[in-house]
């Protein structure tokens, strides 16, 4: 992987510090490297959404206080086209991120791997915020229409203001919904969750 912390920062292959960055970012601008992309404090808006595997995207690192806000129907993913969560090794990952669905949508979409990840949005039908994700870890989804759809290993997550807060999904662990039409809907197998 093409990132490191250098004296207390995280370096990456490119960074995202404005919107004309996050637009080169979504456009796969030619000359970039977006293998390891740095998102910086700051909320950075786009109208077209981050195709992952287009822009050869494996890892996604927030600082603290750094918001990726879509007007668009989508926000991050590997593949919006066929289901399933996409690249399951520990090399593809995303940290730190929230993601605000501006005029609702989906916020993660076939990703793996992520870690303090939120998502905020608004919860029309079929707007969800991970969507075929894998390995879920400390992630919250609020005001969607499910929190968590169709997502495997989810622990210590968190749902609030989703009609349905976790949807046929696998493995879920300490989690927690609130404030959800229905809690957990054919969300497979339960372990300390409230």
């Amino acid at each position: 992987m093409n990132h490191r912390i250098l004296n207390g920062a995280t370096v990456g292959t490119f960074v995202i510090d404005s919107h004309a960055a996050l637009a080169a970012w979504a456009n796969h601008t030619p000359g970039n490297d977006y293998t390891s992309v740095v998102v910086k404090s700051g909320t950075w808006t786009s109208d077209k959404r981050i195709h992952l595997g287009e822009t050869g995207t494996k890892a996604v690192i927030g600082e603290g206080g750094s918001i990726l806000a879509f007007t668009c129907p989508d926000g991050l993913g590997y593949d919006f086209e066929s289901w399933g969560p996409k690249n399951p090794t520990s090399d593809y990952f995303i940290v730190g991120i929230t993601v605000h669905m501006i005029h609702g949508g989906n916020a993660f979409t076939s990703c793996c791997n992520l870690t303090g990840c939120h998502a905020v949005g608004i919860p029309i039908t079929y707007s969800m915020a991970f969507f075929e994700c894998q390995n879920v870890i400390n992630c919250s989804a609020v005001s969607f229409w499910i929190g968590f759809d169709n997502t495997l290993f989810i622990t210590n997550c968190y749902a609030k203001d989703c009609n349905y807060g976790y949807n046929e999904g696998g493995l879920q662990c300490n989690c927690q919904a609130v404030n959800c039409g229905e809690s957990y809907r054919d969300a497979g197998s339960l372990v300390n969750c409230m």
